[in-house]
């Protein structure tokens, strides 16, 4: 039996749906130890372009909609908008990385898993390759890549208001599932905004989903002098929108069957050490994805 080492990511998905619970890890005998990359610590990235403006969104998400109190989560992303192409990716999962590639082992890794806690894992690059959007993430332990065709048909009203100082004008539109209200600005004239959204008269300031489950804020926006804008650069599964949803709603529901997919052997312990068989059956999710038209 090998020992299994596995993502910070994955273990941050099990403790949070199983808290409270004592787990024990193998690697059946036609696995192996999984690389470098694949156990979290820092990867390569190339540069795919340079940025010249910067933007912070507050972006906040429903995790839970029984319960409002506690069901919330929030990130720190940055928009990084560049000559021809922009990057969406989480601030807090920059750091993190920063911190993983002074890490010497993935043992060090998973002995303080909180030290290392990172943010969201996927990435939004628009107009890459041209026309298109590329998104990345990471599930388990795989990066997954695949291209979008994203077309919006928003609808300009004519409210106004006032956002980090910039005269901001509504517009509202329906996406994959959900009904949205953006709040964009001519005065800064890129047809650019966080996450999928683009393809206004102005940046993007504010947008949110009309059911309250999905916000960003712009909270600051900076200049900068040619940023690089990097991609990692990994093994992708490349595959297509809702293939990967599909996968991702797989790992959420069941992570501990999932991994048993790619030989790994966990066993779930309740505190007293008997075993906890129900945790091994998984659970439903408490909210939706964003994009809800994948099933």
């Amino acid at each position: 039996m090998k020992k299994a080492i596995l993502t910070a990511a994955f273990m941050a998905a099990v403790a949070s749906a199983y808290s409270q619970q004592v787990f024990s890890f193998s690697m059946d005998a036609t696995g192996g130890n999984v690389s470098s990359m694949e156990a979290g610590l820092a990867v390569e990235n190339k540069v795919i372009g340079h940025a010249n403006l910067e933007c912070f969104y507050d972006y906040r998400w429903t995790r839970d909609t029984t319960d409002t109190a506690d069901g919330m989560r929030d990130d720190v992303m940055v928009l990084q908008i560049g000559d021809g192409l922009s990057k969406f990716f989480s601030y807090r999962t920059m750091k993190a990385d920063s911190l993983i590639a002074t890490v010497s082992s993935p043992d060090e890794l998973l002995s303080d898993l909180g030290k290392f806690k990172r943010g969201e894992t996927f990435s939004v690059y628009k107009n890459y390759p041209a026309g298109k959007q590329t998104f990345t993430d990471m599930v388990a332990n795989n990066w997954y890549r695949y291209e979008d065709e994203v077309q919006i048909d928003w609808q300009i009203g004519d409210a106004t208001k006032t956002i980090e100082g910039y005269q901001c004008r509504q517009a509202t539109c329906t996406f994959r599932g959900r009904d949205y209200t953006a709040w964009f600005t001519p005065e800064i004239p890129v047809s650019d905004g966080p996450w999928k959204f683009s393809g206004l008269p102005g940046l993007i300031m504010e947008v949110s989903d009309n059911e309250g489950h999905y916000s960003y804020v712009l909270t600051g926006l900076r200049q900068v002098d040619a940023a690089p804008v990097n991609m990692a650069d990994v093994n992708y599964h490349k595959t297509n929108r809702k293939e990967y949803l599909s996968t991702k709603e797989k790992f959420e529901t069941n992570p501990i069957g999932f991994m048993g997919l790619s030989g790994v052997t966990i066993q779930v312990m309740n505190p007293d050490g008997t075993p906890n068989n129900e945790a091994m059956e998984g659970k439903a999710l408490k909210y939706s994805y964003q994009e809800r038209d994948y099933k």
